[in-house]
C-alpha cells in the first residue's frame, strides 16, 4: 500500500535454467486500476546470462506517480524478446490510497541493471540457432571475446553457399542474427562462424 508520489521496493530474480547462454530483455509493466496497461516503466536490452545462472537484486526501488489514481494495479516483470515475445514473467498487486499526491509525476525505477556496464564474454563461441528444425525464420547467438571480422554463412548438403547473414566488423559482446529462409528449399543446411582465427559449424534444419 502506497500513497500516491510514494515508492515501495522489492527483490528480482532473473534466472537462466538451460545449459547455454542467454541474453533477454526484461521490461516493467503495470495494469491500472482501470485495466489498461501502462509502460513499460523500464526496460533492460539484452540482459547477459551464462548457463544455469540466477541474478539477485534486492532494494528495488519503483516510485509511484504523484497523479496516480487510487485503486489497485498489477505490477508486472516481463522476460523476453521485448515487446511481444514473453518467455516467462511474474506479477505482484499493489494498492494506491486516496489523498493528495507529492513527489515527481513519473514512474521512475532504480536497482535493476542501472548500475553495471556490459558484460563481456570470456571466450568466442557459436552457441546455436533456434528454433531448430525451424519455417522461413531463425535465430543464429553467438558470443564474440575480442573485437572482430565476422561472417556468418550458410551452406547446403552440395557446399554450395546459399546466404551471407553477417559480413562486418563487430565488437566484442553477445551477438544475435536472424537469418529469413523463405527463398531456400526445405532441407539441412549448414552454417559457419567466423570471427578472426576462430571458426565453427553447426548443423541446421528448415522444414516448410
Amino acid at each position: 500500500v502506497v500513497p500516491p508520489g510514494g515508492h515501495f521496493t522489492y527483490t528480482g530474480i532473473i534466472a537462466n535454467n538451460t545449459s547455454d547462454p542467454q541474453r533477454v530483455d526484461l521490461w516493467v509493466m503495470v495494469t491500472l486500476p482501470n485495466g489498461n496497461p501502462y509502460g513499460p516503466l523500464k526496460r533492460y536490452n539484452g540482459v547477459p546470462l551464462t548457463p544455469h545462472q540466477t541474478r539477485t537484486r534486492t532494494d528495488i526501488r519503483q516510485n509511484v506517480s504523484g497523479l496516480a489514481p487510487p485503486g489497485v494495479y498489477t505490477y508486472t516483470a516481463n522476460c523476453g524478446d521485448y515487446p511481444s515475445n514473453v518467455i516467462s514473467l511474474d506479477s505482484f498487486e499493489f494498492t494506491v490510497t486516496s489523498g493528495k499526491g507529492s513527489g515527481g509525476d513519473d514512474w521512475t525505477l532504480e536497482g535493476w541493471f542501472d548500475d553495471e556496464g556490459e558484460l563481456l564474454p570470456e571466450r568466442t563461441e557459436l552457441f546455436g540457432n533456434y528454433p531448430n528444425p525451424f519455417n522461413l525464420t531463425t535465430t543464429f547467438s553467438y558470443a564474440l571475446a575480442a573485437d572482430a571480422e565476422v561472417t556468418l554463412e550458410v551452406y547446403n548438403l552440395l557446399g554450395r553457399k546459399v546466404a551471407t547473414v553477417v559480413n562486418e566488423l563487430q565488437t566484442a559482446g553477445y551477438k544475435s542474427v536472424r537469418w529469413d529462409a523463405s527463398g531456400c528449399a526445405s532441407g539441412v543446411y549448414f552454417y559457419k562462424l567466423r570471427a578472426g582465427e576462430f571458426s565453427q559449424t553447426k548443423r541446421v534444419m528448415l522444414l516448410k
